[in-house]
């Protein structure tokens, strides 16, 4: 991850992402050889809930 050096925002990967672009001023400055995207095993692991047989309750009614 990347901040901005001209707003602060978080930047993100560009087209090709071989610079890194500012999504809040568009500055732009090109990628490092050091700069290595790395992602944390709770970002690849993800649980799906399975809420098939969950009751739809809808909304609720009211007596008024």
């Amino acid at each position: 991850m990347k901040f901005c050096d001209e707003c602060g925002s978080m930047m993100k990967s560009g087209a090709g992402e071989d610079h890194w672009v500012c999504d809040s001023c568009g500055y732009e400055i090109g990628r490092e050889d050091g700069d290595d995207e790395w992602t944390t095993q709770s970002q690849v692991e993800s649980e799906i809930v399975d809420v098939s047989d969950a009751e739809d309750k809808g909304l609720p009614t009211t007596t008024a």
